[in-house]
């Protein structure tokens, strides 16, 4: 069986980063959309870049080899990264095409992890710009 995985539509974005502030509330707790795991990117008037982890569309998942202490790992078709191997050297940040993975203000690389199977953000998007897909 596939994992479900987060897909966007930019065309349906109106650039509200409720998205953004749903996944800061469910992770940290707090509505700060600059440490955001789905971050909005404005190139106005085209369609907005929504930046969200899309593994399974890597070919050979290049953050994970990149990592120098193997602290990145696929399990169960969502990408986790394990805070206690991660450096925050940001190997993984430079690879990803997608520009999904960041470092954060505690030097941890961090990316959408699906909310432990519930993703905040789908819900909070007023458009349907992000949906669950199988």
């Amino acid at each position: 069986m596939n994992p479900s995985v987060v897909q966007t539509n930019p065309a349906l974005c109106v650039e509200c980063d409720l998205c953004s502030l749903a996944c800061t509330q469910a992770h940290a707790g707090v509505l700060d959309a600059k440490t955001a795991r789905v971050r909005i990117f404005r190139h106005w008037p085209e369609a907005p870049g929504i930046n969200i982890c899309r593994h399974w569309q890597c070919e050979g998942q290049p953050c994970i080899a990149s990592c120098p202490t193997m602290a990145i790992e696929l399990r169960e078709g969502v990408l986790i990264i394990d805070p206690t191997a991660c450096n925050g050297c940001g190997e993984c940040v430079g690879v990803c095409p997608y520009g999904a993975l960041f470092i954060s203000e505690d030097w941890q690389a961090v990316a959408c992890d699906l909310c432990g199977g519930a993703p905040a953000c789908i819900p909070a998007c007023p458009t349907a710009a992000l949906f669950l897909e199988d």
